[in-house]
């Protein structure tokens, strides 16, 4: 490899490691130090620390005097702007979601996929309080979450079998780690039209998703109820899985009409 090879090769490096390291801020976890960040993406301390000060340096983070974390910038709220204008779109699925949420008593959220996870970019929120997993921005485990069952099983196959390889990490004693299991689950979901996710992400956790398809039948995006096993259970579900189900063919049918569905 040439001089000039290897220089773009550590400038690419070094874009993906500063990259991770925005990344790794969430609703979550707000603030990250060195010493955690360093564990996390399995980077040199000196090297989180050298980009840690640079992203400072221009902004997109800044040092809590009192914890000595770090923490999103300011910039990030005007990118932030321009990222949800592209998303105005959900303005007119705002009766659909408004009216399956008053029914259910449930937040109904929009999901698509961002790499190997699930990230929320709309919710319509019900007044049922204790929903803190329903911030927009949020990432989740595409393999047991109902939205990102559902996204992955209308996704081709070598993009599955990615996820597999990259392991089903358990996060409950329900979740499905078998990749025979899992590709199983994956073909019910394709043809059931809908998915659950029962305990497999936290316990005392429950969700139902289903695909939302574009002018060309591609589903770019699902929506679900995520709520409590006190509030969806076996007397019931079958109620919430209809009602997701009939709502996803309504954004569907809208979808029909609009350019923007495309980028889904």
């Amino acid at each position: 490899m040439g001089k000039l090879e290897k220089e773009k090769s550590s400038s690419l490096s070094t874009v993906k490691n500063a990259l991770n390291i925005l990344r790794s801020f969430s609703m979550d976890e707000p603030e990250q130090g060195v010493r955690e960040l360093s564990q996390l993406l399995g980077m040199p301390r000196s090297t989180v620390q050298r980009l840690l000060a640079t992203l400072a340096s221009e902004g997109f983070l800044e040092q809590n005097p009192s914890t000595k974390k770090y923490r999103l910038g300011i910039p990030f709220l005007s990118l932030s702007t321009i990222v949800t204008s592209h998303f105005d779109a959900f303005k007119e699925f705002y009766p659909v979601y408004k009216e399956a949420a008053d029914k259910l008593g449930e937040t109904i959220r929009s999901s698509t996929l961002a790499g190997t996870q699930v990230i929320q970019v709309y919710a319509y929120r019900c007044k049922y309080p204790g929903r803190s997993f329903n911030h927009i921005g949020r990432y989740n485990p595409v393999h047991c979450t109902s939205a990102g069952k559902v996204l992955l099983a209308n996704s081709n196959e070598e993009f599955i079998e990615d996820v597999i390889q990259k392991g089903l990490k358990r996060y409950t004693k329900y979740t499905k780690t078998d990749p025979h299991e899992f590709r199983a689950e994956l073909k019910k979901v394709r043809e059931q039209g809908y998915s659950t996710s029962i305990e497999e992400f936290g316990i005392g956790g429950i969700s139902v998703a289903a695909p939302v398809h574009d002018y060309s039948r591609k589903v770019n995006f699902a929506i679900d109820i995520v709520s409590t096993v006190d509030r969806i259970n076996r007397h019931n579900i079958s109620n919430f899985v209809e009602e997701i189900k009939k709502t996803a063919g309504r954004i569907s049918e809208i979808c029909q009409f609009y350019e923007y569905s495309r980028r889904w």
